[in-house]
This record gives structure tokens, C-alpha cells and sequence, in this order.
């Protein structure tokens, strides 16, 4: 900790390890400001496909310019000195998938205001062409604004594409986190807002029943059709029949089926919140921080040794991984990186 970055970053904690690099708090010298500053290990810059998902991450995060969709502020690579970094806005809060471990089977309640936003974001890059791809509970974060409202955070654009790109190569089609991946894309298909639309109904569909809504396998993705919501749920947690026609419609293995826009899943979602109010009256944020009791397991959820939720076998088609803080078990692999990182950001200062 303490060094500078390019004369403007001056690295103060390390917040976490990904598949493909860390994240640090760092404050920007000139401005005094705190970001949140992404490092790609020094060793995938030898990789083209690597060094362009951290280039399109920076570039088509830049290109949507929403309140629910996480500022980049500025990126540079430096290939001789095997530095790539992305600064962004440096959030304060939790993931969804935090949330949804401690909360799930989640009340209808605390879902409207999350997903009406998440859609919103998503609707943004949809706008610009830009399908995310990699959408899951790690990729949506529930940030804490200064007046203490929740805001929500579409996050890590790594592999996401620009609808009609014909550059997409056959492996960058491929990539991704299956359990989230929609049908078209396990088959290498063209993408497009309803393949990110999928993604929001598997994290609906898990965050409401807390139950997985395939399996484990390809196959499970492209054939296996879950139960309706409220059939996992006792006639207590069950939820308004609106809601479940919406996710199981999400879930379509035909995207042609799916609704087909995002702007469409947050107007249905509003309506269900408030089905009183027009889309032209400003719009009173909920607050599910001062709803619900965060790190709390309700009383109706069994947690067994092998959650339904757990990560436990799944398997993913790609390298892109959520972002997690370092964990017990992979610490000593984050601070090895982070020796490297240093090491190599040395010799590019004393250059």
C-alpha cells in the first residue's frame, strides 16, 4: 500500500481479488477524492482476449451514463510495464448476492425496488446497443447513497457485447457464468436485451424461492423448465400471481418469448409495487436497508450444509468471476498476487 499509480492514484486497501485482477481504495492525487481502482494481473496481459474484455469493460461501461450503472472515470494500459487499471466510483453498501443469501426466499417487497432499478441501468446500456452477458447477483450492487438511500449498481461489463458486433469471436461468445447464461448463449448464438432479461429472471426466480432454476449442466440450461414459483414456496411465502407469470416469463427458453425490453420488466415491476401510481409522478425510493434486518436468516429457511443457493458444482463456460472479498481460503493466493502487482508497479514508478 502507498504507492502511486501513474502519477494520479495513491493506493491506500486492498477491497478484492477476481479472476481477472484486484480492486483497490485509492484516492486520486489532484482531486483528493476516493475511487475504487481495478488492476489486471500482470499475467493476462499476455492474453489478446483478456487485455480486450478489460479494454470493452472500460469502454462500454463508459458509454452508459446512468445513476444505476457503476462511473468509470478513466482506464490506461501500459503493456510495457504489464499495468492496466480502470478507476470508478468507489461504492459503499453490499451485493445482491449477500443480500440474497441472508434473505432469500426474499418478500415481494424488498424484490420491486431492487429489480425496478436494476432494469432502469439495464435499459441504459440496452439503449446503447450493449447487452451485458454476464449478469448474476455479484453484478448487481446495492450501494448506500450519502442521505442513506439505496441505490443500485449494474456492475462489471467484462464481456459484454455491442448488439450487432460483428468482430464477436466464437470464444468470446462463450463466455460467461452458466448458471446465469440464457439459452442462446450456451449455444454460442447472437445476443441480445432479452439474453440480460433471462439473467434478471434466474436472479428473481433464486432470490424468490430460494431455489435454483436449472441445474447444473448445459443441458439443464437449455431443456429443463423449473417449477412456478409459488409451487417452492408453503401457501404463506407465496407471491402475487402477476409477479410469477413475469419471472417464469423471463425464463422462456425461447427469447422471442421472453418481454422485450427491459423498460418493459420495470414498468411491470412498478405496477405490482404501486399499482395506484402513473409513470409520470416522481417515483419515493424504497429503502430495503431500513426494511430488512441485513445478515439476519429468517426463521423459514433451513440453511442444510449444502445450501440450494451454494456454488457447489456449478459449472461456468468462461473467466469471469464476481468479485469477492478475499476469503480465508484464498488468501494467500490474493496476497502472492498482490506481491506481484507491487512488485511490477515499482519498476513502472522508478522508470
Amino acid at each position: 500500500m502507498g504507492e502511486t499509480i501513474d502519477g494520479k492514484y495513491e493506493v491506500e486497501e486492498l477491497l478484492g481479488a477476481g479472476g481477472m485482477g484486484m480492486v483497490f481504495r485509492a484516492r486520486r492525487a489532484l482531486l483528493g477524492d476516493e475511487v475504487a481502482l481495478k488492476i489486471l494481473f500482470p499475467h493476462l496481459l499476455k492474453s489478446d482476449l483478456q487485455r480486450r474484455l478489460f479494454t470493452d469493460e472500460a469502454i462500454s461501461t463508459a458509454q452508459v451514463s446512468h445513476p444505476n450503472v457503476i462511473t468509470i472515470y478513466d482506464a490506461y494500459t501500459d503493456e510495457q510495464y504489464k499495468v492496466s487499471y480502470m478507476a470508478m466510483e468507489l461504492l459503499r453498501g453490499q451485493s445482491f448476492k449477500e443480500l440474497m443469501l441472508s434473505e432469500a426466499p426474499m418478500a415481494p417487497k424488498l424484490i420491486y425496488p431492487i429489480f425496478t432499478q436494476a432494469c432502469a441501468g439495464l435499459h441504459a446500456a440496452h439503449h446503447m446497443n450493449i447487452i451485458h452477458r454476464d449478469l448474476k447477483p455479484d453484478n448487481l450492487f446495492l450501494s448506500v447513497s450519502d442521505d442513506g438511500e439505496m441505490v443500485v449498481k449494474v456492475l462489471d461489463f467484462g464481456i459484454a457485447t455491442v448488439m450487432g458486433d460483428v468482430k464477436e469471436d466464437e470464444q468470446n461468445k462463450l463466455l460467461g457464468t452458466l448458471r446465469y447464461m440464457a439459452p442462446e448463449q450456451c449455444q454460442g448464438a447472437p445476443t441480445s436485451p432479452a439474453t440480460d432479461l433471462y439473467a434478471i429472471g434466474v436472479i428473481l426466480y433464486e432470490s424468490l424461492t430460494r431455489q435454483r432454476a436449472t441445474g447444473k449442466t448445459v443441458d439443464a440450461v437449455l431443456y429443463e423448465v423449473p417449477p412456478k414459483v409459488n409451487e417452492r414456496l408453503p401457501p404463506d411465502k407465496m407471491v402475487p400471481i402477476e409477479l410469477e407469470e413475469l419471472v417464469m416469463q423471463l425464463l422462456e427458453k425461447n427469447p422471442a418469448k421472453r418481454p422485450q425490453s427491459a423498460l418493459e420488466v420495470q414498468r411491470r415491476l412498478q405496477r405490482l409495487e404501486d399499482p395506484f401510481r402513473s409513470f409520470d409522478e416522481p417515483r419515493q425510493k424504497p429503502n430495503p436497508f431500513g426494511q430488512t434486518p441485513f445478515g439476519h436468516t429468517p426463521a423459514s429457511v433451513s440453511l442444510s450444509s449444502v445450501d440450494p443457493l451454494s456454488e457447489e458444482g456449478d459449472h461456468n463456460t468462461g473467466i469471469i468471476e464476481g468479485l469477492d472479498r478475499p476469503s480465508s481460503g484464498r488468501m494467500w493466493a490474493s496476497v502472492a498476487a498482490l506481491c506481484v502487482v507491487i512488485f511490477v508497479l515499482t519498476i513502472w514508478l522508478v522508470r
